[in-house]
């Protein structure tokens, strides 16, 4: 079964309810300029010097977080919306970065809280729709989440750059060049977390990042 069986798309924007741009472009045209399109690099270097060489060789995103951004990813992240994941995932695999030969994809895993809580990892599944769209496979649970009562949502911009370690090592990665996926960065602590604990395992590895939406 292919990644868009049994999926009815609408001819209405999945932001505002305008008529969509086409079929592949699930948003209308006001919208779709909100979204400004493309690869965008976030400066993660400064204040993480102490991570040092297992830093994240790249982060990108794709979009601004925006009112536009935010609803498509909100619909998908805690509504269930699968066209919203599905239309992200589109973008990002459309973005992903011509420079990394012969890598991976994984994403960012959930604690049990949060799995029970919400059922499903909406960045596994953004992961998984990816690889669907470019036939590039996807490594499991390669980080795993500590366990954490807080949310880093919740958290201010310098309590999150300042926090624990919040991954540990998981499976063996096959593959020496990985590409991790989620859905936004803000501060890039996340992304540096999950860089770092595969980096110190084997320094040698290089682990690049992908999100939609950047702050």
């Amino acid at each position: 079964m292919g990644l868009l069986d049994g999926i009815v798309f609408e001819d209405n924007c999945l932001v505002c309810g305008k008529p969509c741009i086409t079929h592949d472009i699930q948003v209308c045209e006001i919208c779709y300029k909100k979204l400004r399109i493309r690869k965008l690099k976030f400066d993660f270097k400064k204040g993480n010097r102490k991570y040092k060489k297992y830093l994240p060789n790249s982060i990108l995103y794709v979009s601004k977080y925006n009112e536009v951004s935010s609803m498509l990813i909100k619909s998908f992240k805690y509504r269930g919306v699968v066209k919203s994941g599905i239309f992200i995932a589109s973008l990002m695999a459309e973005s992903l970065p011509e420079m990394i030969d012969h890598y991976t994809l994984t994403y960012i895993p959930y604690d049990y809280f949060k799995k029970f809580n919400r059922v499903y990892n909406h960045s596994a599944l953004l992961c998984s729709y990816i690889s669907s769209l470019t036939g590039i496979d996807v490594e499991k649970d390669i980080i795993r989440k500590k366990l954490s009562l807080l949310s880093q949502a919740r958290l201010p911009f310098f309590v999150r750059r300042n926090r624990p370690l919040m991954f540990k090592p998981g499976n063996t990665p096959k593959s020496d060049t990985i590409l991790i996926i989620d859905d936004v960065v803000t501060t890039g602590r996340t992304f540096i977390d999950a860089a770092y604990v595969i980096k110190k395992q084997n320094p040698k590895m290089k682990v690049h990042c992908l999100a939609f939406a950047g702050r």
